[in-house]
């Protein structure tokens, strides 16, 4: 008998759980006097756990499944790909790029080159789930190789150059002269805790850092940034 009810459970588990096309997955046989079977009430073809202390169990259909299957879907930046982003960095500034490692949440695509006048270091790092989706990018400019030895003015005048060169990657939406402006306006106030932001096409822009490390990111609007 324990092992018939124990069959039971797990059959009506795995109903609930695999089938992904029903309009409602589980159909209960209640005893036909007392409606109870198994701690479930029947009640016009819906099942309701038969204790106080639940509310009805709402009938799971296709439509609720994609809901929640697009809702933890990673935002990714529409319309931009790795290809497009390396492909200005590596021929305007000579960044080198790993190629797409595998992190612990994403792949990530490093570059890095140095300022042959400066010798402050220029990176790239590309956060993706694929080379055609990018969830989001960082542009750094660390200027701590040659801390004291190079006046801030150096450094953002870098700055805004080499971020100027990053805001004309492609998206949808994107408009690279709104964002260059917006760089050379911004740059030199992003040297102190918080961050300057604008929305741009599909994407956010943000400007932070201190005087000797200079980071511009893009992200989708409305999109997190996990943890690496």
């Amino acid at each position: 008998m324990k092992r018939w009810l124990i069959g039971c459970i797990v059959f009506v588990i795995i109903l609930t759980s695999s089938s992904a096309y029903a309009q409602k997955l589980v159909t209960f046989r209640p005893d036909a006097e007392s409606g109870v079977f198994m701690g479930f009430k029947w009640n016009e073809n819906i099942a309701t756990i038969n204790n106080p202390s639940y509310s009805v169990i709402e009938t799971y259909t296709t439509e609720h499944q994609n809901r929640a299957t697009n809702k933890d879907e990673p935002k990714i930046i529409p319309g931009l790909t790795a290809a497009n982003i390396k492909s200005i960095l590596e021929k305007s500034w000579g960044l080198v790029f790993s190629g797409p490692q595998k992190g612990k949440l994403l792949l990530h695509d490093s570059g890095e080159a140095v300022d042959s006048d400066t010798g402050i270091h220029l990176m790239c790092d590309i956060y993706e789930t694929s080379p055609q989706k990018v969830q989001w990018v960082n542009f750094i400019v660390d200027a701590s190789y040659v801390m004291g030895l190079i006046e801030i003015d150096r450094i953002t005048k870098l700055a805004e150059r080499y971020f100027s060169s990053c805001v004309t990657i492609s998206y949808d939406g994107a408009n690279p002269t709104k964002a260059k402006q917006w760089v050379a306006k911004n740059v030199s106030k992003a040297i102190k805790p918080g961050e300057l932001s604008i929305q741009i096409g599909k994407a956010e822009i943000k400007l932070f850092g201190t005087e000797y490390m200079r980071t511009l990111q893009i992200t989708p609007i409305g999109g997190a940034t996990p943890l690496y």
